[in-house]
């Protein structure tokens, strides 16, 4: 399984996006995330604007809500044209469970967010409370402030959440380089930001990744 190339617009005006968009990003682009900045500058019409564009991609709308609030608000986010949105992981069975009832019964997807401090892993009883709530989806995120931001337990943690059975999608500071500590893992995606959205020659960024993900997954 190769991965898929996600990459997330934390951009703040529907203009500005879509002019990215068309400069060649989308077509490289498996995945099209509208960040939180955008969603809060623009409101659920920048991801209407978005999958009007391009309604082929995978639209998802990066709100990190938490999992109760997804029962109240999710729907006028799918509503307005996202595929899938980012929340926010809890220990909470409850609310966990509600949560992926809602993802459920839209046709939709919740990517749940892993938050872990730096070389912590997740408890037994944390993922087997996931796997009992019907999650599917999870995203590791390095935390790290400093150089070298990605190491050996970062990897190891990201390997516990592909053997508890969830697709497991991987995003913080990375880079061509750094991908390689996951070379021929079953990853999911790799989410990229502004390392592309932000550089002066998105494509020729992009370009890399491609290469790095033909040379190390199959």
């Amino acid at each position: 399984m190769k991965p898929l190339l996600h990459i997330a617009f934390d951009t703040y005006t529907i203009q500005q996006t879509i002019q990215l968009l068309h400069s060649g990003i989308a077509d490289a682009a498996d995945v099209v995330e509208c960040g939180g900045p955008l969603i809060f500058n623009e409101g659920v019409r920048a991801i209407t604007a978005i999958k009007k564009e391009y309604p082929q991609k995978e639209i998802v709308a990066d709100i990190k809500m938490i999992p109760l609030l997804t029962t109240f608000n999710a729907q006028q986010f799918f509503d307005a044209g996202a595929d899938s949105m980012i929340i926010f992981g809890t220990a909470s069975l409850r609310d966990m469970t509600a949560a992926m009832r809602v993802a459920e019964n839209a046709k939709k997807k919740f990517y749940v967010f892993v938050d872990l401090e730096p070389d912590t892993f997740p408890s037994q009883e944390l993922l087997a409370l996931y796997q009992k709530a019907g999650v599917k989806h999870v995203i590791y995120h390095t935390v790290r402030k400093s150089a070298p931001y990605w190491m050996d337990s970062d990897v190891k943690c990201v390997r516990m959440l592909l053997d508890a059975g969830f697709h497991v999608s991987v995003t913080g500071k990375l880079t061509p380089e750094t991908i390689r500590l996951f070379a021929g893992m079953p990853l999911y995606s790799f989410i990229l930001g502004t390392s592309v959205v932000e550089a002066a020659d998105p494509i020729a960024v992009l370009e890399q990744y491609r290469v790095f993900l033909d040379q190390n997954f199959s």
